[in-house]
């Protein structure tokens, strides 16, 4: 970084040689006169437009457009242009049929115009062949999970919906104006998780109830904005919830009265949180801090959340950088997760951390 001081003397280095450049030549016969000073003869002088340039000014700027390489826009269809990548379709995975012949993906389609990326529901053959469109509403589908009668669940503006494996007959199974994302069925396909936005702090008008119709947001401290979004009154939490395989019903927020959010912001998604294989807990990520700490912090912690019991435990308590990724082991008993050492840090090693459910002992498969 340039210090103030080197700041000056490039400054002044500067002054002296444009002061220079202006001094009158000096006669080489005859009487020799002294230069006038570059102060006098500013004062003496009339004062020119700023912006209006000499012809030496003029000259040295039709130089510097010369040097500069003109590019014309390419005339090759084959060229990539903003245009061009709006046109590229955006692929993701989604899930695998219940008889595991099929594997399911979404194309989202780019709509320049409307500003909106339209996605439906595709399947191809695991073997091999052709895909075929499973869905086709206006609005996009997501979240696909399958039951074990081979039906597939998904979500559709906002809500839950049922149809068969092919995408026909389909059904919305939840009503009303609150919204489910990110669903996720129990292996024992009688419980069922999501995630909604819930209100956790006052709102513009709450505060200033003589102002209805404000549009506007009160910040005193950070976290204000994660990247193109404004941090307002909600945040998302995960939801248990029973499910018989055609309502959603006695629905639990597992963070209740905590204003922090899972998915953790501003790029967590549904692999935040994990079943166990017997239903009987859930693991998820969360960054329990508030105020500048959550601005500056990475230490996300994994927590164990215990359906029966509605009990939470962090079992990373103690680790201060970023603990992601949870899985957990076929038997129930071990829980695996990615985690970096140090607080603050987005870039430091990920370590593989192993937990052992009954001892509570964890173990850095990965150390150095």
């Amino acid at each position: 970084m340039i210090s103030l001081r080197h700041s000056f003397a490039v400054l002044g280095c500067v002054i002296a040689v444009q002061a220079f450049a202006q001094q009158r030549p000096v006669p080489t016969t005859g009487t020799q006169t002294r230069p006038v000073p570059v102060e006098q003869r500013q004062r003496n002088e009339p004062t020119k437009p700023s912006n209006v340039r000499s012809d030496r000014e003029q000259q040295q700027v039709d130089k510097s457009a010369d040097r500069v390489p003109q590019r014309p826009r390419s005339t090759n269809p084959d060229a990539l242009t903003p245009e061009k990548l709006w046109q590229v379709k955006r692929v993701s995975g989604e899930a695998v049929s219940t008889d595991g012949q099929y594997a399911y993906f979404g194309i989202g389609t780019p709509d320049l115009k409307e500003n909106k990326v339209e996605k439906n529901i595709y399947r191809i053959p695991v073997k091999g062949g052709a895909a075929q469109q499973v869905t086709s509403s206006v609005g996009g589908e997501g979240n696909v999970q399958f039951l074990t009668n081979g039906k597939m669940l998904y979500t559709h503006k906002g809500h839950i919906w049922l149809s068969n494996a092919d995408g026909t007959d389909p059904k919305q199974l939840t009503q009303g104006d609150a919204s489910y994302d990110n669903i996720k069925v129990s292996p024992t396909g009688n419980k069922i998780l999501f995630t909604r936005d819930v209100k956790v702090n006052k709102t513009m008008t709450e505060v200033y109830p003589d102002l209805p119709k404000v549009n506007a947001i009160i910040t005193d401290d950070l976290m204000y904005r994660h990247w193109n979004e404004y941090a307002d009154e909600k945040a998302s939490h995960v939801f248990v919830a029973d499910f018989n395989g055609t309502a959603v019903t006695n629905e639990k927020d597992l963070l209740a009265g905590e204003p922090f959010h899972v998915p953790q912001m501003p790029m967590g998604g549904a692999d935040d949180f994990v079943w166990s294989p017997d239903g009987s807990y859930v693991l998820y990520v969360c960054k329990k801090v508030s105020g500048k700490q959550y601005a500056i912090s990475t230490n996300t912690d994994i927590y164990q959340y215990n359906i029966a019991g509605g009990t939470t435990v962090n079992v990373s308590e103690g680790m201060k950088g970023y603990d992601t990724h949870p899985l957990i082991g076929a038997n129930g008993k071990t829980i695996y997760w990615l985690s970096m050492g140090r607080d603050g840090y987005e870039s430091d090693k990920n370590d593989v951390m192993v937990y052992d459910v009954s001892t509570k002992s964890k173990t850095n498969l990965t150390a150095l």
